[in-house]
């Protein structure tokens, strides 16, 4: 496995390759601002350009820490500071505040675990019964039926475009969604190309949403950065995750904190740099900002009220992708 320059890819179902037409030649500096440029256009308005300093808002200190999973696609140290620009640059100007991102502890998530061990035992004993199902297992397809049930079946075309054209009601979609979800948990595990290793047989919590949930809410960091995969089959998923295969890209600690923020995100950048079964190819030089746009998604999120994203690599990669005529551009460049 090449860790200098693993695969990036994303969801197929919401995102067409002519949206990225005008990314692909540019560089990680410039896709950022582009990117930020277009969705703020008041940057670059004169008037309403101002720092957030100038408006006397009170500093948003974030404490964020890296957790290491070493045996999967990272991001290098220059990919990091993308990164993290892309996302403090992003909080300022939606949060209105000047921003100041601490970068702390780098630890490996056999020490990070280890750390919080108690915690971890804790929501191993007390989430995975109630949390977890198995989609392979008798209630698997009724458990399916119940997240199907909360949308329509254009809706499911529009996220499984490859089904079968003979599917037409809800429950034909619970089952092809079913044997789809456990399809992909079992390619998750497999240790070759087209993916490297996701999930660990011997530390099954490292995969676990449930566990990294208490591991925000004990944790006293803002942000925790990690490129573990984070992916299970659990009974509240939405109908974008199911497609996903259970994968989560972020989640927020459950209970207020007294910080700045208000609670800890869990940000995993694995989805946009492992292979997976759900994915669609991305620009190399593009993955630091999408990640940063798309954790910058959770945040917005977060101060709007919203329970949690839904499709955030569609989302950040809608937000990434140039209008028409800047795309044109781009291509006669």
């Amino acid at each position: 496995m090449n860790r200098s320059r693993p695969p990036c890819l994303l969801p197929c179902a919401l995102l067409p390759l002519a949206a990225l037409a005008g990314l692909s030649g540019c560089g990680r500096e410039r896709a950022s601002t582009q990117a930020f440029n277009r969705y703020f256009p008041a940057h670059r308005d004169a008037g309403e350009g101002k720092r957030p300093e100038a408006s006397g808002a009170p500093r948003l200190k974030l404490r964020l820490i890296r957790v290491v999973d070493e045996r999967l696609p990272n991001l290098d140290r220059e990919g990091f500071a993308v990164f993290q620009k892309t996302l403090g640059d992003w909080v300022e100007k939606g949060s209105r505040r000047p921003v100041e991102l601490d970068l702390g502890e780098i630890r490996s998530i056999e020490s990070f675990f280890s750390l919080h061990k108690p915690v971890v035992q804790h929501a191993r004993a007390t989430t995975r019964i109630a949390e977890y199902f198995d989609p392979s297992g008798p209630e698997g397809l009724n458990v399916v039926r119940q997240i199907v049930r909360t949308t329509t079946p254009k809706n499911m075309r529009e996220l499984y475009p490859d089904a079968p054209a003979s599917l037409e009601d809800l429950d034909g979609w619970a089952r092809y969604a079913c044997v789809d979800l456990a399809a992909k948990l079992r390619a998750f595990a497999q240790p070759h190309p087209p993916h490297p290793a996701l999930r660990d047989p011997n530390h099954p919590e490292y995969n676990l949403p449930g566990v990294w949930r208490a591991l925000a809410q004990a944790e006293k960091a803002d942000v925790i950065v990690t490129n573990a995969f984070i992916a299970g089959p659990e009974r509240s998923m939405d109908v974008d995750r199911l497609r996903r295969g259970g994968l989560l890209v972020g989640l927020w600690s459950a209970q207020p904190k007294p910080t700045d923020l208000g609670a800890t995100v869990v940000f995993s950048i694995q989805p946009m740099l492992c292979r997976a079964p759900f994915t669609l190819d991305f620009p190399d030089p593009q993955r630091p900002v999408l990640a940063g746009v798309c954790a910058w998604l959770f945040f917005q999120s977060r101060w709007e009220g919203a329970a949690a994203v839904v499709d955030p690599l569609g989302k950040a990669a809608s937000l990434m992708a140039p209008r028409p005529q800047a795309a044109a551009t781009a291509e006669g460049e």
